[in-house]
């Protein structure tokens, strides 16, 4: 593959993430604005789920409303807003980048409680629970953003003779200068920005989607275990209710008639019947009661 096809494959993946990103904007914002009104203003709408519903609105809209940065640090390849900006962007979209998948996470927990411990859950299962369980989750997605808030930094870089700068987790020092450095400091510089990067790639891929990937999984594995068990159980319960009761029918027919010593059955007579079948009917009923 020669340097013009790489160009355009490269051309061709900003396109689409740039394609990408602004329909996840436009479609994104105003869908979770609605979420978050519906939720506010209907009283009804303010249930244990939707409060993490409401969570994680917020926490994609925040996240969503800064796709325009990354639009133009995508684009320029330059960071032009200063380090204080750098930090405050870089932590705030990598806390909403993590509360949305912590949220996801905290959601399928709350289903699991609900399905499979439906009783031992429902004494501390309410909306001032959820909202504890909210707020203890954004301080902990603070907290994992700390080393995120410490050494992000604006890094200089160089193509060719371009200098450029960009906001990203660095470890070094901020006001490096490449030009104005030895051979061997210079590569020790790039040989932490490639570490640093590796970090960053690392540590967000294993809190922000694995963890509360695994977490998922365990949760929605266990409410598809349940539902398999009750669906069992119940087919277990129809199956002998489904037995007692023709054996009952059966008996009422058998007892319909009477056996003579000359090996004939005769009918009984229409009392006899209908008292056996009002025994048939009542032991059919509790049979039924119990199933349910």
């Amino acid at each position: 593959m020669n340097s013009t096809q790489t160009q355009e494959l490269i051309a061709m993946d900003q396109y689409l993430f740039h394609a990408f990103s602004t329909a996840a904007a436009i479609f994104g914002i105003p869908a979770n604005l609605c979420v978050l009104i519906s939720i506010i203003y209907f009283r009804d709408m303010r249930t244990i789920s939707n409060i993490y519903i409401l969570n994680l609105a917020i926490a994609d809209l925040v996240f969503l409303s800064g796709t325009p940065v990354v639009l133009y640090q995508a684009t320029q390849k330059n960071w032009m807003f200063g380090s204080l900006l750098c930090r405050v962007f870089f932590s705030v979209n990598g806390v909403t980048q993590f509360a949305s998948s912590a949220f996801i996470a905290v959601l399928s927990f709350d289903r699991f409680l609900a399905v499979c411990r439906p009783l031992t859950s429902s004494s501390w299962r309410s909306t001032n629970t959820a909202i504890l369980l909210s707020l203890l989750t954004w301080a902990m997605i603070i907290l994992e953003m700390t080393p995120l808030l410490i050494f992000t930094k604006v890094v200089k870089y160089y193509e060719g003779t371009e200098v450029s700068q960009k906001c990203m987790l660095f470890f070094g020092k901020e006001e490096f200068d490449p030009l104005q450095a030895k051979n061997e400091e210079v590569e020790n510089y790039l040989a932490n920005i490639i570490a640093s990067s590796r970090f960053f790639i690392t540590y967000c891929f294993t809190l922000s989607y694995l963890l509360p990937l695994v977490g998922i999984w365990c949760f929605y594995s266990g409410i598809i275990f349940t539902m398999w068990q009750r669906r069992r159980s119940l087919y277990l319960k129809r199956k002998i209710t489904k037995r007692k009761t023709t054996k009952v029918l059966s008996d009422f027919t058998m007892n319909s008639y009477e056996f003579r010593g000359s090996g004939n059955f005769t009918r009984l007579s229409d009392s006899h019947i209908v008292h056996n079948l009002l025994v048939a009917v009542l032991v059919c009923a509790i049979q039924h009661r119990r199933k349910c």
